[in-house]
């Protein structure tokens, strides 16, 4: 994440360089309603804080619940995804209600049934949709309420899968690992001494392997990163060999643009040219 904001701050700061700016106004004096649009800016911008604020006291009361939930007992393969997957619209309510109004970025997007998502790991992880298959059984209205206010979360996978094959592959593999160190560590909490030390290891390997899983994605990442930024430097490095250039073809482009709009306009096609008033007869 923090090699992609630089990123998205470099390339912008490339562009500046290049794009053209606005014309400020000839007396120098601030533009009509700015002032008010400062203000409504303002505005927007403390609204935006004061929701922002809201999420966080609200995602602090639910970190609050759960951390209460695991000390009653409850299993972290139960509370876990409750936490990490809030739905949208109802921070911390009633989880057994109807699901969420998607947000503004998912209206217009057509929801991915259980049934297509459910091909596509069929193909790349037969096994796990084997796993997700008998989860539904055991209570359909569940796990298929459970589906829908996750949404979003398939359909990103969706277009991983049509993307990168190999990713979502990593993807599916690294939820399964999940599933399966849950399982593994119950098994391991509740054998006898004599199986204690087997079911230990099991589950060592499962996290082992997660965990090598999570780093082969972050090498990925950072490589990526690398090229981009590669391209990156090379297109500063033939924007600095052309600065001169730019900014001469700027200059040119706002003498240009200034002798246009002293120039005076010609009557279009069938307009008559104003009158003129007539001059005095000097005597």
């Amino acid at each position: 994440m923090k090699y992609r904001l630089s990123i998205l701050l470099l390339v912008a700061g490339v562009m500046m360089l290049i794009a053209p700016v606005a014309s400020a106004q000839r007396d120098g004096a601030p533009r009509p309603g700015a002032q008010a649009a400062e203000a409504d800016q303002s505005e927007r911008v403390v609204a935006r804080l004061e929701h922002r604020l809201q999420e966080l006291e609200r995602e602090q009361k639910r970190v609050r619940e759960a951390i209460a939930r695991l000390k009653q007992g409850e299993s972290p393969s139960e509370v876990l995804p409750d936490l990490q997957d809030e739905p949208r619209g109802r921070p911390g309510g009633d989880r057994t209600g109807p699901p969420a109004q998607p947000g503004p970025r998912e209206r217009g997007r057509e929801a991915i049934t259980f049934e297509d998502f459910l091909a596509m790991v069929r193909e790349r992880r037969p096994e796990f949709a084997e796993r997700l298959e008998a989860i539904r059984d055991r209570d359909p209205e569940k796990f298929d309420r459970h589906f829908q206010e996750r949404n979003t979360r398939w359909r990103e996978l969706v277009a991983l899968y049509d993307q990168d094959p190999d990713s979502f592959d990593n993807r599916m593999r690294f939820i399964q690992i999940e599933s399966e160190i849950q399982q593994t560590a119950r098994r391991a909490r509740a054998a006898s001494e004599a199986d204690r030390e087997k079911a230990i290891e099991a589950l060592r390997t499962l996290v082992a392997e997660q965990f090598d899983l999570r780093r082969s994605t972050v090498v990925q990442q950072h490589q990526d990163a690398k090229e981009y930024l590669a391209r990156v430097e090379a297109s500063l490095e033939r924007i600095d060999a052309s600065r001169e250039d730019l900014i001469e073809r700027r200059v040119q482009g706002l003498l240009t643009e200034s002798r246009e709009m002293e120039r005076p306009r010609r009557p279009a096609s069938g307009e008559s040219e104003p009158e003129r008033s007539p001059r005095r007869s000097r005597r």
